[in-house]
C-alpha cells in the first residue's frame, strides 16, 4: 500500500476540559487544524471523551480525521493518552474510567468549567463531576486495558516535573507496553534524552497538549502511513513496512 504523509497533533484539550479555554469547541479548533495544515488530531481530555462525537461531526468532511480518547491520570498521578480509532472501544473505556474516577463534584471557581459542546458549538451541558481528579487505575491497568480494546496509550509529557511517568514513579517501567512517549513541546529531544537517558530506548514522539487555541499544531508527529488508524501509527512508531514518523520541532 502507498504510504503518504499525516501531520498529526494527538493531544488536545477541548471546552470539557475544566484547564481549557472557552474558545476550545470544534468550530475554532478545526479552523486552527487548518491553519496548521494537520490531517490528524485527537481530542484529549481529562478521563472523559464527552466531547468527541461532536469533533467527529464538525470535522466530517474537512479532511482531517479525529481520534477520540483522553489524558488518564491513573493512580500514581502520571498522565497517560489514551487513543482509540474505534468509538465502541473508546466507549467502553470510558465507562471502565467513569467507574474508577472519585464522585468528587469540580469546583468551578478553582478549576473552570466543563463543557459538553455540540458540532454547532452549542452548550449541551455542563458536568459538574471532576473529570481532572486522579483515577484508581495503575499505569499497568491502564496501559494492557487499553491495549486489549486496540487503542494507543502514550505517556504524556514524560520529561516534566509534575503529573508524569517519570516525575510520579522515577522512570518507565521498563516492561510498560507503550507504543511511543511524548516529550513536552518546550524541551529539545537531545535535552530530554540528556536528563532521561532512558528515553533512547523509546520511540519519542510530539503533542501540543494544546488549552488554548494558538497551541493547537504547535508541536506535531508526522506520521509516514498508508491510512489514519491505530494500527497504522503502530507500524509508523515500530518503523515497519515502510512506515516511520518525524516530529517537530526536534
Amino acid at each position: 500500500m502507498e504510504v503518504r504523509p499525516f501531520v498529526a497533533d494527538l493531544h488536545i484539550h477541548s471546552v470539557l476540559s475544566p484547564c481549557g479555554d472557552y474558545e476550545m469547541a470544534p468550530g475554532a479548533v478545526l479552523d486552527e487544524a487548518k491553519k496548521k495544515h494537520l490531517d490528524l488530531i485527537a481530542i484529549t481530555d481529562h478521563n472523559s471523551s464527552e466531547n468527541v462525537a461532536a469533533f467527529v461531526e464538525a470535522f466530517q468532511n474537512s479532511g482531517i480525521v479525529v481520534f477520540g480518547g483522553m489524558e488518564v491520570t491513573t493512580a500514581e498521578e502520571a498522565h497517560v493518552l489514551a487513543v482509540f480509532d474505534n468509538f465502541d472501544a473508546m466507549n467502553i473505556w470510558q465507562a471502565i474510567v467513569y467507574d474508577a474516577l472519585p464522585e468528587v463534584k469540580n469546583d468551578e471557581d478553582a478549576f473552570g468549567v466543563q463543557i459538553q459542546v455540540s458540532a454547532q458549538n452549542e452548550v449541551i451541558k455542563i458536568h459538574d463531576r471532576f473529570y481532572a481528579g486522579t483515577t484508581s487505575l495503575s499505569i499497568d491497568a491502564v496501559v494492557s486495558c487499553v491495549n486489549r480494546l486496540g487503542g494507543l496509550c502514550i505517556p504524556a509529557h514524560v520529561d516534566k516535573p509534575v503529573f508524569s511517568v517519570i516525575s510520579q514513579l522515577g522512570m518507565i517501567p521498563p516492561d510498560l507496553d507503550v507504543g511511543a512517549v511524548e516529550v513536552y513541546r518546550k524541551r529539545r529531544i537531545a535535552e530530554a534524552c540528556e536528563q532521561f537517558p532512558e528515553l533512547r530506548h523509546y520511540s519519542l514522539v510530539r503533542g501540543s497538549d494544546a488549552h488554548y487555541l494558538n497551541d493547537v499544531g504547535i508541536a506535531t508527529t508526522t506520521y509516514h502511513i498508508a491510512s489514519p488508524t491505530i494500527q497504522e501509527l503502530r507500524k509508523a512508531l515500530s518503523s515497519l513496512e515502510g512506515r516511520f514518523f518525524r516530529i517537530t520541532p526536534e
